[in-house]
């Protein structure tokens, strides 16, 4: 019986099975091989191997996981920081209404618009970090 594989949009017909046996040395280094790729079964990577096409083979460091998880962390405390910020120089020019007051509300405006843009900064970096560093 014929056994049809899909692929990338692709329907392959397969017509024959086979089965042999490897030496335990040479299953682990295919092991290792699958552990570090995009290959899903042991299957596929055996097929790739045998058709001498190029093998996608990738190394992933899980230690950056752990920091991408720290970096979200950070980008919402930042983005509720802003929002903060917002709330601040509302309520202060809302209570800002006399000559001397509307001269402190200036500073704190300027104040906290300063860090609108590395508040920003920041955040389009965590940003950029995750999509390179996070893997599928």
């Amino acid at each position: 019986m014929d056994r049809i594989v899909r692929k990338k949009g692709q329907r392959t017909k397969l017509a024959r099975e086979i089965h042999f046996w490897i030496t335990e040395q040479k299953y682990q280094e295919l092991n290792q091989m699958l552990a570090s790729s995009d290959y899903g079964y042991m299957n596929e990577l055996l097929r790739d191997i045998l058709d001498n096409k190029v093998l996608r083979l990738a190394h992933r460091d899980a230690s950056i996981d752990s920091a991408m998880l720290t970096f979200g962390e950070y980008l919402k405390y930042l983005q509720q920081l802003e929002i903060n910020m917002e709330q601040i120089t509302q309520k202060v020019m809302a209570l800002c209404t006399t000559q001397g007051l509307d001269a402190y509300e200036q500073k704190i405006i300027a104040y906290l618009e300063d860090y609108k843009p590395l508040l920003q900064e920041v955040g389009d970096f965590i940003n950029e970090t995750g999509v390179k560093w996070l893997q599928k």
